[in-house]
């Protein structure tokens, strides 16, 4: 890379030979995402409207055990103080699109370190696929749907008295 465009890009980019890669903090004119960067200083998403966006590999990125996508602890804090509302991991594998909310990944993602520093992973279930519901999200009862009644008389306990 010659010292013009080393300049014009922020200095030395990865393409092989083990050079370190170093980013700057612009963005491309006439875009509004603001880039991401883990505490090492990797590039690891944008931020666009609120949204934080990752591309990521399942088969590299996915956790097995519990089945589960995870993201630094320091970041995930960071957006949120950032005003980040949602989370959306594209999966350039399968292209598949995972999104959740921000206030369901800190409240219900679970802190843990397998030697990469704190992370917080956040199981499956609390994704939504492709547009679809979470299999683990609140669902509100049908006000539309009959009502069970109890087994043994009325509709409280066995001598009609409610419960």
């Amino acid at each position: 890379m010659t010292k013009n465009k080393s300049r014009q890009h922020g200095g030395n980019v990865q393409g092989g030979g083990g050079r370190k890669r170093r980013y700057n903090n612009h963005t491309p004119s006439g875009s509004a995402a603001q880039p991401v960067f883990a505490v090492s200083g990797q590039f690891i998403g944008t931020i666009e409207d609120g949204v934080f966006t990752k591309r990521v590999k399942s088969s590299k990125h996915m956790l097995r055990q519990p089945p589960a996508w995870a993201l630094d602890d320091a970041v995930l804090r960071d957006l949120a103080g950032r005003g980040v509302s949602r989370v959306v991991y594209i999966d350039t594998e399968t292209g598949h699109e995972y999104c959740t909310t921000i206030d369901t990944f800190t409240s219900k993602g679970r802190l843990f370190d397998r030697g990469y520093g704190a992370q917080v992973f956040l199981t499956l279930g609390y994704w939504s696929v492709d547009g679809a519901s979470p299999a683990l999200a609140r669902r509100e009862p049908d006000p539309n749907a009959g009502v069970q009644l109890a087994l043994f008389g009325g509709e409280g306990g066995s001598d009609g008295r409610a419960a």
